[in-house]
């Protein structure tokens, strides 16, 4: 608003230099609080494609880890021992897992313990998938989640993994277009009232 009186102050008296400077101070003002603005999100971006790739090491440790507590249960038994201690330990690695992503369990076969993340096989007895993360030019050099062996492009619907891909693809994303939209606008708006005043003293 007080941008807008400035203008209004300047059509009424165009010789007013106190009026046009005004004017300058406070398109510079705006400026100054649009670069913030956007520096913040972008650093707000930064951070969770931070605590991103940092969650995706996690995953593949947890899941690593894992499929070797398989193939120890699996030894174990073969060997007539009971390996209820391995079975905990791994619970508790499930369970842990479970909080960073969308996972299901299957332990049908007692010899090949699976876990599934959003209907892809995670792990399957001894052998664990695992995930990377590439970084992208075109993605303000935020990184992708794809699959390590396919190279396909990772989806997670839930856990902590997915949020934080969502608040950074969407939210964040979301709240820079916006920015940028009505930057772009308000830019269209002032460049039409310097168009229309060519001329005047």
């Amino acid at each position: 608003d007080k941008f807008w009186e400035g203008w209004q102050e300047l059509s009424v008296n165009p010789e007013s230099q106190a009026a046009r400077q005004a004017v300058v101070t406070r398109g510079e003002t705006l400026t100054d609080s649009i670069q913030q603005r956007w520096n913040s999100l972008a650093g707000v971006g930064t951070l969770l494609n931070g605590d991103i790739e940092a969650t995706v090491r996690q995953v593949n440790s947890y899941t690593n880890q894992i499929a070797s507590l398989n193939t120890e249960i699996v030894r174990s038994r073969a060997m007539g021992d009971n390996p209820n201690d391995l079975m905990d330990r791994r619970d508790l690695l499930v369970e842990k897992l479970s909080g960073l992503a969308n996972i299901t369990t299957d332990n049908r076969d007692s010899d090949e313990f699976m876990v599934h993340v959003d209907g892809h096989v995670l792990v399957q007895g001894g052998v664990a998938r695992n995930f990377e993360v590439q970084s992208l030019t075109d993605n303000n050099g935020y990184s992708k989640v794809v699959w390590a062996d396919t190279g396909k492009d990772a989806v997670f619907s839930g856990g902590s993994l997915g949020a934080l891909i969502e608040l950074r693809d969407v939210d964040v994303r979301s709240e820079i277009q916006s920015l940028n939209t009505m930057t772009l606008n308000f830019a269209d708006l002032v460049n039409d009232v310097h168009r229309n005043g060519i001329g005047a003293n």
